[in-house]
């Protein structure tokens, strides 16, 4: 149902800001 589809898309949504910020972090380099 809707709840795993959920869950898997937080997760999606998580990571995606995880890697701005790294790429943010490397672009301050």
């Amino acid at each position: 149902g809707k709840i795993p589809y959920l869950k898997a898309n937080g997760r999606l949504l998580f990571l995606r800001e995880e890697i701005d910020e790294m790429l943010r972090k490397r672009e301050g380099w």
